[in-house]
C-alpha cells in the first residue's frame, strides 16, 4: 500500500454516493444494535426467572407454608407487597415503553428517505441544458 492510498477499497465518486454509504452503514449498525438489546433483554430474563426460581425453592425448604401464610396475612406487609409489585409493573412498563421508542426513532430516522443532494455549483443537468440551449 503506497502513503497516498487510504484503502484497497475505491473512493465514492461524489459526496453523494459517499452519504449513501454512510446511510447503508448506519442502517445496519441500527439494525444490529437493536438485535443485540433484544437478544440481552432474553438473556436477562431468563436469568432472572432462573434466580427466582432457585429463591422459590429455596424459600420452600426453609419456611413453612403456615409461618409464610402467617407473614403474608400481616396488614403492614400485605400492603408492601402489593405497592412492590406496582413498582416493578410500573417500572417494567417504562422500560418497555422507551425501549420501543427508541426503537421506532432510530427506524425513522434510519430509513426515512431523503431529499436529494443538492448539486454542486458547476453541475448542469441535462434539463438546465436543454433550457438553455
Amino acid at each position: 500500500m503506497t502513503p497516498t492510498s487510504r484503502s484497497a477499497k475505491a473512493a465514492p465518486a461524489n459526496a453523494t454516493e459517499g452519504l449513501e454509504d454512510l446511510t447503508r452503514s448506519v442502517r445496519v449498525l441500527a439494525r444490529n444494535s437493536r438485535n443485540l438489546v433484544t437478544d440481552a433483554g432474553e438473556v436477562l430474563e431468563r436469568e432472572l426467572a432462573m434466580a427466582v426460581e432457585v429463591s422459590e425453592r429455596l424459600r420452600a425448604q426453609t419456611v413453612s407454608d403456615e409461618l409464610l401464610s402467617e407473614a403474608r396475612a400481616v396488614r403492614v406487609q400485605a400492603g408492601l407487597r402489593q405497592s412492590a409489585h406496582g413498582v416493578v409493573d410500573l417500572v417494567a412498563d417504562a422500560v418497555g415503553v422507551a425501549t420501543v421508542s427508541a426503537i421506532r426513532f432510530v427506524e425513522t430516522m434510519v430509513d426515512q428517505p431523503r431529499p436529494a443532494a443538492p448539486r454542486a455549483a458547476g453541475d448542469a443537468s441535462a434539463d438546465e441544458a436543454a433550457v438553455s440551449a
